[in-house]
Formats: C-alpha cells, sequence, structure tokens
C-alpha cells in the first residue's frame, strides 16, 4: 500500500499542470542573475538570465518565487519542449553555476501519465471493494508464492 500511496502523493504534486524546481544558492551568490536552461549535453545548456526580481518569465510560462538562499521556479509550459533543466546563477566570468537540475515533461505527458494513473487507481480500487484484495494483504504461512496477477 505504501507504493500506492507514494503513487498518489506524486501525482498530487503535478495534477495541475504546473512542475516545480527550487534552486538553493548560497547567500554570497545572491546577487548574482539568476538562469535558467534546457540541457544540451552534460556540460552545456541553452536558454536565458533573468534578475532576482524577475517573477514571470518566458511569456508567463515560468514563475519565480524569491526565498532566502533559494528560488523556485514553477513551470507551467515548456518552449523547448520536455528534457532535462537547469537552475543556476550565472557568475562574473559568465559560467553557470548549476544549483538544480530536473527532468520537466509536456502537459501533453504529463496529462497521459495522470489520466493513466486514474486508469490503473481506479482498477486497484474496484478489485478491493470486490474483495479481491486477498492476494494483495495476505501472505499465506505456507505454499506457493505468485510472482505476477
Amino acid at each position: 500500500m505504501l507504493g500506492l500511496t507514494t503513487l498518489v502523493f506524486w501525482l498530487a504534486g503535478i495534477c495541475d499542470g504546473v512542475q516545480r524546481l527550487t534552486c538553493p544558492y548560497e547567500l554570497k551568490d545572491e546577487d548574482l542573475p539568476r538562469v535558467w536552461c534546457k540541457e544540451t549535453s552534460p556540460q552545456c545548456c541553452s536558454g536565458f538570465s533573468f534578475s532576482r526580481e524577475s517573477q514571470s518569465l518566458d511569456a508567463g510560462r515560468l514563475k519565480v518565487t524569491q526565498g532566502v538562499g533559494s528560488f523556485i521556479v514553477d513551470v507551467q509550459g515548456l518552449a523547448q519542449g520536455e528534457g532535462m533543466y537547469w537552475c543556476g546563477v550565472l557568475s562574473s566570468n559568465k559560467t553557470i553555476i548549476k544549483l538544480a537540475e530536473e527532468y520537466f515533461y509536456s502537459v501533453e505527458n504529463i496529462s497521459r501519465m495522470i489520466n493513466g494513473n486514474r486508469m490503473h487507481l481506479s482498477s486497484i480500487s474496484g478489485l478491493i471493494a470486490k474483495g479481491l484484495n486477498t492476494f494483495v494483504n495476505k501472505v499465506p504461512t505456507f505454499g506457493t508464492f505468485f510472482a505476477g496477477f
């Protein structure tokens, strides 16, 4: 049941189509420009820099919330498509200091994942309601163990 609970909580974080990345930085870097970019190779990315005062970016697809020692990027759409994205700060020598990275999905793929998992969760709920949860919740003391259903 733990796996099912974890799945439900994970899906709850993206049900509204918004994905989030928290970008913690050292206080000495708080005045540096922020960076949002899509990874093009393990050492490179393509994107843009922005000031700490920025709150909405990329035609409203990104919302930035500034905290103490971090900033948070809420992603509502991906102009560059799904993939691995970085957040960071831009050092004085124009090198990106990567703070965090995460794989972001397109809205269409999130919708498919949510709808697919709703059907799966609905099927599990139906089986439990019918009393067919004996294979899930009870382990026989002796006998054959079944690997699948």
